[in-house]
C-alpha cells in the first residue's frame, strides 16, 4: 500500500517500489494462499515513434516471472492517458497481464491506454469501493479494472484449482466477450461467468 504525503497526496513511486512489494509477495504467497496479485501502479512515457518503448527492467522483471513461473499472476493497468499505441510500465512488461478498461455498457473506456500487442485483457473500469472509515465512493480507471481483473483470476482458479497459469490465461482469452470503441477494436473483456462455465 502506497500511503499519502503531508498534503494528503500519493507518495511518489517508482521501481524500488514494485520491486519490492512483488519480493513481499514472493516470500508470502504460500503463507497467505495468494492466487493473483493486482498492482494499480503506472508510469505513462511521451509518445514518440519508438516501438521498443517499454524500459528495460530486470530486476522487477524477474519477479514477475518468478511469480508466473509458480502460477501466480501479476496485473498491472495499461494507463489512463488516451494513448492507443502504447501502455504503461510495468503493464508493459511482457510477462506481467496489461488490463484496460471498459464502461458499464461493456464498450472500452476512451480513457484506456492499449498497445495491440501488450495489452492483454480488459475488466470493467468503474465499480464502487470502501475507503477508509467505511466511507462508500465510485472510482473509474484501469487501476479499478486491475483490481477486478485479478479477482476475477483468484475466483476462477478456486473454482477450478487444478488448472495452470496457462490454462487459466488460455480459458479467460477463448471464453472472453469481444469489446471495442472507436478507436480500438480487438479487445477482449474478461466473462467470468463463461470463464467457470468453460
Amino acid at each position: 500500500m502506497v500511503g499519502a504525503n503531508s498534503k494528503g497526496l500519493r507518495q511518489a513511486t517508482g521501481e524500488a517500489s514494485v520491486y519490492n512489494a512483488l519480493e513481499w509477495v514472493i516470500k508470502n504467497k504460500d503463507r497467505f494462499n495468494i492466487q493473483a496479485v493486482s498492482m494499480s501502479q503506472g508510469h505513462s512515457f511521451s509518445r514518440n515513434s519508438d516501438p521498443d518503448y517499454c524500459p528495460k527492467t530486470p530486476i522487477t522483471e524477474s519477479k514477475i516471472k518468478t511469480l508466473m513461473d509458480s502460477g501466480v499472476p501479476v496485473f498491472f493497468p495499461t494507463g489512463n492517458s488516451r494513448d492507443y499505441s502504447r501502455i504503461d510500465w510495468p503493464a508493459c512488461i511482457p510477462s506481467s497481464i496489461a488490463i484496460g478498461a471498459t464502461m458499464p455498457a461493456g464498450t472500452i473506456a476512451i480513457y484506456s491506454n492499449h498497445d495491440p500487442k501488450l495489452t492483454d485483457f480488459f475488466a470493467q473500469g468503474t465499480t464502487r469501493t470502501t475507503t477508509v472509515g467505511n466511507k462508500v465512493i465510485n472510482v473509474a480507471g484501469t487501476s479499478a479494472s486491475t483490481v477486478i481483473a485479478a479477482t476475477q483470476w483468484a475466483t476462477i482458479k478456486a473454482f477450478k484449482p487444478n488448472l495452470s497459469y496457462q490454462q487459466i490465461y488460455d480459458l479467460i482469452s477463448r471464453t472472453a466477450k469481444p469489446t471495442f470503441n472507436s478507436k480500438i477494436v480487438n479487445g477482449k473483456l474478461i466473462d467470468l461467468q463463461k470463464a467457470l462455465n468453460g
